[in-house]
């Protein structure tokens, strides 16, 4: 799957992800995905790739009308409206409109930012952020046989 810049190779983005997602769950975090993609295709590729059971706040439509642009700022009143309010343990994104998710964060964690983005994001949360390049490795369909 290619990020939203269009860059990186199939699989290998999301497989960097999704083993995340799963040592967190494998420790007994709490794992929601906040997201602006809409709401139902977000869950569809949540379970085809065995996360049903994690917590997803996702975009909303209703018939061609677009209820909830779960973006930015929106994201954290969307969590609130869950009930789940700051401080968290660890907010992973690869965007800069998710800033306040980021501060709401103990553990910021910026996702194959650019020089100049993380750059950005280290003047604005400081020593705490952390930066991964998720490349390499197998996206789902492409586990290596153990």
């Amino acid at each position: 799957m290619a990020n939203r810049h269009g860059t990186g190779e199939p699989g290998r983005i999301i497989g960097a992800g999704l083993r995340m997602i799963r040592t967190h769950l494998a420790a007994g975090d709490r794992v929601i995905v906040v997201t602006a993609c809409e709401h139902t295709l977000a869950r569809t590729v949540l379970d085809a790739t065995g996360l049903a059971g994690v917590e997803l706040v996702a975009s909303r439509i209703h018939g061609p009308r677009l209820i909830v642009h779960n973006h930015g700022a929106t994201k954290m009143v969307q969590l609130a409206a869950q009930g789940v309010t700051p401080p968290w343990p660890v907010a992973y994104s690869d965007s800069l409109s998710d800033l306040p998710i980021l501060r709401a964060a103990e553990q910021p964690v910026l996702v194959n930012a650019n020089p100049r983005q993380a750059a950005r994001a280290r003047r604005l949360l400081g020593a705490r952020l952390t930066t991964v390049t998720w490349t390499g490795g197998h996206g789902p369909a492409e586990e290596p046989d153990t």
